[in-house]
């Protein structure tokens, strides 16, 4: 407790030196919170269904053909994929949906959603809020239009009233039952804000393997592991082309369903992730070489302190704790810096980002700003403090005498090395992205 008053007193004295420290590291703090942000509400948090590592998107493998690896299902796939029950407990095939609704004879109103069939939200482990599930008889072609409704929208729209269940809705024209509600926060897989699902009703007793329009997602049987799953679906593959000659050359693929959903954006956000961690290096670096030059200033006093008695323990941990309380106090500001940067980058990027909806600053990602705080302290406080622990206890005591030491040019030319190394590289890659993107802009698509 001594030493953290005595701390809070020098950064007292020096306002100049501190706001300058603290600022700098809430911004690079700041900045490498809000980019952690995004990577863990889109490529860290697990999908919001239970046991969602189980989960795979199953596709048809075009590669021996010269096509896709990942090419959309035709019904008798999917007819074909439910029959193996030792490798799928269930399994689901899924279309998206924009029907007009009309809500009490008002103007139609556009919605989204998903049609998809009876296994969906088995395959998920939803359990509908109120009411009842899809059944298989809700499949059939001809079957009674029925749909299930996302939570969000029976309180929006309905005030929450069970008494919705059973009542018709009219979609696309056409009236349908509203059988259920979905549980709160379900995310459609194919359209996460999904205001409603409906069956699909595909004709499975004369499937049809010519048109290719329906993605599918299913749940793998328990004891049975990603790698066996495709050894074994191989298997079946070979067997199924030996029956269909539309199935010549085709494969069976699965993906873990996280990695469908997160695409293309896990580069470009890991490649930001890096940019901002150099960006937080070079504030490191500059930060340390401020130390050092502050502790060149200091050097009388550490002298006299070491001369009355102070170990080299003490004398590292009263500057460690200073290196950690500009840390701290860096991290705090920088939280608020993320909270403002994230949610300018999400204006920016809702609409290109997967999972953006539950992208925020959670728990993690304020567990992860303590400890890059933490870290950030040490790396640039240990060396300064280090160096200076260990003062000399005679020139610096004479009167007027100015000494330099020639260990703390070192290791501020050092630390101005690696300042220009670390710049340099952001600056090629930066250079790289924008001719990149230039060349982009420029490119002759053949068309206006």
């Amino acid at each position: 407790m001594y030493d953290l008053r005595f701390v809070l007193r020098v950064l007292a004295r020096t306002p100049g030196f501190t706001i300058t420290v603290v600022l700098a590291l809430a911004v690079g703090i700041g900045a490498t919170t809000a980019i952690f942000s995004l990577v863990n509400g889109v490529l860290l948090r697990p999908l919001p269904y239970p046991s969602a590592d189980r989960l795979v998107m199953v596709w048809q493998d075009y590669s021996a053909r010269g096509g896709p690896i990942d090419e959309w299902a035709s019904p008798g796939n999917v007819h074909d994929w439910q029959q193996q029950r030792d490798i799928f407990t269930s399994i689901a095939a899924i279309g998206g949906w924009t029907p007009a609704a009309i809500f009490n004879g008002q103007q139609p109103e556009t919605l989204t959603g998903e049609q998809v069939t009876h296994a969906y939200f088995q395959t998920l482990h939803l359990t509908p809020a109120a009411g009842r599930d899809f059944r298989p008889a809700d499949d059939i072609p001809g079957a009674a239009r029925v749909v299930i409704i996302s939570h969000g929208m029976w309180q929006t729209r309905f005030g929450g009233d069970r008494s919705i269940i059973g009542r018709p809705m009219v979609l696309a024209g056409e009236p349908h039952e509203v059988i259920g509600v979905a549980p709160p926060g379900a995310v459609g897989v194919l359209v996460p804000d999904a205001d409603l699902w409906r069956p699909r009703r595909l004709n499975l007793t004369t499937p049809d393997y010519g048109n290719v329009f329906l993605r599918v997602i299913a749940r793998l049987a328990d004891g049975i592991d990603h790698d066996a799953a495709q050894a074994r679906l191989n298997a079946v593959a070979g067997s199924l082309r030996a029956g269909q000659q539309a199935l010549r050359q085709v494969g069976i693929r699965i993906q873990p369903a996280q990695d469908w959903i997160v695409g293309d954006a896990k580069t470009p956000l890991l490649v930001l992730l890096v940019a901002v961690g150099t960006l937080l290096l070079l504030t490191v670096a500059n930060i340390a070489n401020l130390l050092l030059a502050r502790a060149s200033a200091r050097e009388r006093e550490l002298s006299i302190r070491a001369a009355i008695g102070a170990s080299r323990s003490r004398l590292v941990r009263l500057l460690i704790l200073e290196s950690l309380m500009l840390s701290a106090a860096g991290g705090v500001l920088g939280v608020f810096f993320a909270v403002w940067g994230l949610d300018g980058l999400l204006a920016l990027a809702a609409d290109f980002l997967p999972r953006a909806a539950e992208i925020s600053l959670d728990r993690r990602v304020l567990a992860f700003t303590a400890a890059l705080a933490a870290v950030t302290g040490l790396l640039f406080g240990l060396a300064p403090a280090l160096q200076s622990s260990r003062p000399d206890l005679q020139t610096p005591l004479r009167e007027g005498a100015r000494a330099t030491s020639r260990k703390g040019q070192l290791a501020r030319s050092t630390l101005v090395v690696v300042q220009i190394a670390l710049a340099l590289v952001m600056l090629v890659s930066a250079t790289l992205i924008v001719r990149s993107f230039a060349g982009l802009q420029r490119a002759d698509l053949g068309f206006n």
